[in-house]
């Protein structure tokens, strides 16, 4: 068993899935929690999609692509919130 689930996080699309979905699953719950909390809807959704996003980055970076460290905090980062942002207004 322990082998399958090595299996299948080695293989990039596969992982990349599984986390996609988790990204999903992490901004519905987060978004949910927080209307149910503040009963907010602004909030409530700004707030899930930083979450959901930084989510989506780190599991990106350590897991799925298995990126180096070189300039990490800066560069890629800041890349990836650049296109996500775009993305928003699209």
């Amino acid at each position: 068993m322990k082998t399958l689930i090595k299996k299948f996080f080695d293989n990039e699309v596969l992982s990349y899935l599984f986390f996609g979905v988790a990204a999903t699953l992490v901004y519905m719950t987060t978004r949910l929690l927080i209307f149910a909390l503040t009963g907010q809807t602004l909030f409530a959704t700004i707030t899930a999609n930083i979450t959901a996003v930084l989510f989506a980055f780190i599991t990106n970076d350590t897991i799925v692509f298995k990126q180096q460290r070189k300039g990490w905090p800066k560069s890629d980062f800041f890349k990836f919130l650049l296109w996500r942002v775009l993305a928003l207004f699209c």
